[in-house]
């Protein structure tokens, strides 16, 4: 059979012709099939490469299940571990910058959490932080009274110095009047009497009966003057001497011997 040039008929066969001179890999099923073997074989690498975490094609914000998208993963909110390293050696000298401050100027830094208080602001006292009160403060509390203090209790009175003394001795001679049936002696004793005493008080204190005055004794034991004669009486004698004044007005120190003497002729006799 013969086929007409220039008809579909004769332009099919010379395709079908030319297509079979063409080599196999010019040929389009050739190349479309190599077409799909390469896209399959970059989506099975690609898929290798996101397993083994080389590639990441899907968003990690996709890949992420609720509870995990609501925490931040170490190392993905945009700090690298360098960046956190600076970022601590930064606090550190600021630290060290503040506590340096703090022992210059010798006061106490504030703590960290301690919020700012913001101008106007009331302060924990009641006033704004300008020291300046923004209202009505309650009325401070009386201060409790104090306790009487105890009275101190009296002192106690001193007692009183026990008055000095002093000692001496007194005796009363009246021998001379024996012959008038009189006895020899009408008193003889060591007498303590107060300091300043006098012979007066020294005779006084040896309890035996005394006539007269300080001044001027005029009996001693009953034996009174002008008993044995006109110029009888008593005469007294201070470690025998006669001081010639009244027995009040001797005063005595001490250790002294005082002799009464009676008198037969006004001393003359003595």
């Amino acid at each position: 059979m013969r086929i007409a040039p220039g008809s579909a008929d004769a332009v099919a066969v010379e395709d079908a012709a030319g297509a079979e001179r063409r080599p196999s890999w010019k040929r389009p099923r050739t190349i479309g099939l190599a077409l799909v073997a390469l896209v399959l074989i970059g989506v099975v690498g690609l898929a290798a490469a996101q397993a083994s975490g080389l590639v990441s094609i899907v968003p990690a914000d996709l890949l992420q299940t609720t509870g995990q998208s609501s925490a931040p993963a170490s190392g993905d909110d945009g700090r690298g571990a360098g960046d956190e390293s600076k970022q601590e050696a930064l606090r550190a000298e600021e630290d060290a910058s503040g506590e340096a401050e703090t022992e210059e100027t010798g006061l106490d830094a504030p703590p960290d959490d301690e919020p700012p208080v913001a101008d106007g602001a009331d302060s924990p006292s009641g006033g704004s932080a300008d020291g300046s009160d923004s209202g009505a403060s309650a009325p401070a509390a009386a201060p409790a009274p104090e306790p009487d203090p105890a009275p101190a209790p009296a002192p106690e009175p001193a007692p009183a110095p026990a008055p000095a003394t002093i000692t001496v001795s007194v005796y009363v001679d009246s021998s001379r009047a024996a012959s008038y049936g009189y006895s020899s002696c009408l008193a003889s004793a060591s007498v303590t009497v107060p300091q300043g005493a006098t012979v007066y008080d020294a005779l006084a204190a040896t309890g035996v009966s005394v006539g007269g005055s300080s001044s001027y004794v005029s009996s001693i034991g009953g034996l009174a003057e002008f008993s044995c004669g006109a110029n009888s009486g008593w005469l007294y004698y201070v470690n025998g001497y006669s001081p010639g004044y009244g027995p009040g007005s001797y005063a005595l120190s001490g250790g002294e011997s005082i002799t009464w003497v009676y008198t037969l002729d006004l001393g003359a006799d003595v």
